[in-house]
């Protein structure tokens, strides 16, 4: 199972405790809409998006998803 951890930001516990918990049974990816985001180093996968206010952020996410079988 591969989830998606949206405006990740500083949430590098919460990145890891799922790592954590899914071992080797998925991925961890986070989104931010900063490159600059500490969780995002933590992630498996990383995505940049627009920010939540953007038009097209939830087009965003659900094509991260797709992709990414999340």
């Amino acid at each position: 199972m591969n989830i998606l951890l949206s405006c990740v930001g500083r949430r590098v516990y919460l990145v890891d405790y799922f790592k954590y918990e899914l071992g080797n049974k998925g991925l961890v990816c986070g989104a931010d809409e900063s490159s600059f985001a500490p969780a995002l180093k933590n992630c498996d996968k990383s995505f940049i998006v627009p920010s939540v206010h953007s038009n097209n952020y939830i087009d965003k996410l659900l094509n991260i998803c797709i992709e990414n079988k999340i």
